[in-house]
């Protein structure tokens, strides 16, 4: 199972029940926060294959180099 990481998310969009369906159907599941640093960011993705970033500036080379997957 992989995981997405909704980096900045919205609180309008919740409970997330389309994407967390069509993830779910592909094998994945959604994990949201609302990052403000890069810290928050490189803490809350850990284990994410995937960056989901809506609004937010915020995926640097730091953030990118400092994920494992």
């Amino acid at each position: 199972m992989f995981k997405v990481f909704q980096v900045d998310a919205d609180d309008s969009l919740e409970p997330y029940d389309f994407e967390n369906a069509a993830l779910s159907e592909a094998g994945g599941s959604i994990i949201c926060g609302n990052c403000v640093t890069e810290d928050e960011l490189i803490s809350g993705a850990q284990d994410a294959k995937i960056l989901w970033l809506a609004w937010k500036p915020g995926i640097t080379r730091a953030v990118m180099e400092s994920l494992p997957n």
